[in-house]
């Protein structure tokens, strides 16, 4: 969404940046309430530069500017006076039909000096005479005769120069217009258009669409605006046409009567679209279960597949919402494969008392603090971690995703530069909370840097001692 600004006085101002810009290009009659507050969306306004637009938006539409008008000043002549414009003078100015006929006049030139071979984008080039056909059209004050009969503007001011060119009249003819209609459309749109000819019986259209899904392209405009191939953009071109919408033809009414069910289409394109097959995912649990019975370590518990395969992990619990449903989904029951709370707390208390009984026996006890509460700790609730040293905390965790627990750590940086993690396996590594750094280290790691760290070498059995007394069987038997 745009912003015109925080305070109403920059909103105002800005606002007055926008209705300025709109009455240099487009001139004062384009500001009516007609004109800016139409039945459709209205036309596209460039934001100007001395409007701050942080999010880069291109363009706003005639009637959302329209709308802040209203809204910043009560009503639409107020907020035009308010950017210092005569309301009744120039915006609601009565033109005479001379001046639709010069219009017409020079409607009449460009299509001599094109000498009937022009489309709908040589008029944009052609400023002037878009401008004009732009502010000649359904509005109070100034419109084409013919204007009531079609949205189409182009078709419509083409029309009027064609009536004018054989009677030198500017009135409504509305018996001509219903006389003429069907062939003076078929020859704009073959000639004037810019498209291609497509029938009435839009068989080249169908055709066009079938033939974009026979190549590979996915019915939908992103892949088509992508496609390299210039016919496939040639045929949504089509199929988006205005005067298709006018009868109530979009994209999927196009689809539809070319065979196609758009919304099976998109869900195949999404389902195509999954990292993952079952087939994959069936594999990946197969393979799970050869690992965990061969390190006898559970390898199918979420946070093992969380911290070592992330992407699988996170793939199945959006698929299926929950780790759980993943795995009966696979015909595994959850509960057999599950960490409990009960169990995960257990073990980490294991783990925590292993590691300081096994300081204990380094010589170690005297320098850190055990579990307890730092003193002065504001905190709620307050930080007791496992292990406080001089300068940096040691806080062991079975499993550790700094993502999972952002408060305690937050708490625990508060009181230390140095914070590590200590685990029982997982990589070791460094994770960040902001821009603070938390250490991350495995046991087998901690046991090759303990002299740096502790001042003391630890013993490689110890790796094996923390096993047995967790009893590393295959816990999930």
């Amino acid at each position: 969404m745009f912003s015109f600004g925080k305070s109403l006085e920059d909103r105002k101002k800005n606002f007055k940046y926008i209705i300025l810009k709109i009455n240099k290009d487009l001139g004062p009659q384009s500001l009516n309430d007609n004109t800016m507050n139409p039945k459709s969306s209205g036309f596209n306004v460039s934001i100007p530069k001395e409007v701050p637009n942080p999010k880069k938006i291109k363009h706003l539409k005639s009637k959302n500017i329209y709308a802040a008008g209203r809204r910043y000043f009560g009503n639409w002549k107020k907020a035009i006076e308010y950017c210092g414009i005569n309301y009744d003078e120039l915006v609601l100015r009565k033109v005479s039909s001379h001046s639709i006929e010069k219009v017409l006049l020079d409607f009449i030139e460009f299509d001599k000096q094109k000498k009937q071979k022009w489309i709908i984008t040589d008029i944009r080039k052609n400023k002037s005479l878009e401008k004009a056909i732009q502010n000649t059209f359904r509005s109070k004050n100034r419109e084409f005769p013919f204007a009531k009969f079609s949205e189409e503007k182009v078709f419509v001011a083409w029309m009027s120069m064609k009536y004018y060119s054989e009677f030198k009249k500017v009135e409504e003819d509305k018996n001509w217009w219903d006389k003429n209609f069907k062939s003076k459309k078929e020859y704009f749109n073959e000639n004037h258009r810019g498209q291609r000819n497509w029938g009435d019986d839009n068989t080249k259209i169908i055709k066009g669409i079938q033939k974009i899904y026979a190549t590979g392209t996915r019915l939908t405009r992103e892949e088509i605006n992508k496609s390299k191939e210039k016919e496939h953009k040639t045929i949504w071109s089509a199929v988006r046409q205005t005067r298709f919408r006018e009868e109530g033809k979009f994209e999927n009414e196009w689809l539809r009567e070319s065979g196609f069910i758009q919304e099976n289409l998109y869900k195949l394109y999404k389902e195509i679209d999954k990292p993952f097959s079952l087939r994959e995912t069936s594999k990946m649990f197969e393979k799970l279960m050869g690992e965990s019975i061969a390190n006898n370590q559970n390898r199918l518990t979420r946070e093992y597949c969380q911290e070592n395969h992330p992407e699988f992990t996170n793939f199945l619990i959006n698929e299926y919402k929950s780790w759980d449903s993943a795995l009966r989904k696979h015909g595994l029951d959850p509960t057999f494969f599950r960490i409990s709370q009960s169990k995960r707390a257990k073990r980490g208390l294991s783990f925590q008392d292993y590691v300081n009984e096994m300081f204990i026996s380094y010589g170690l006890k005297n320098d850190y603090v055990y579990d307890k509460k730092i003193p002065d700790c504001k905190h709620t609730p307050y930080c007791k971690p496992d292990f406080r040293f001089k300068n940096f905390i040691i806080d062991t965790k079975t499993g550790f995703n700094a993502s999972r627990q952002p408060d305690q750590l937050k708490r625990y940086l508060s009181h230390t530069d140095r914070l590590i993690i200590l685990t029982l396996k997982g990589k070791s590594g460094v994770e960040k909370i902001g821009k603070r750094k938390i250490e991350k280290i495995n046991f087998k790691d901690f046991i090759k840097c303990s002299k740096e760290l502790l001042g003391v070498k630890l013993d490689r059995t110890e790796e094996q001692n923390l096993s047995l007394a967790l009893k590393r069987k295959p816990f999930w038997l």
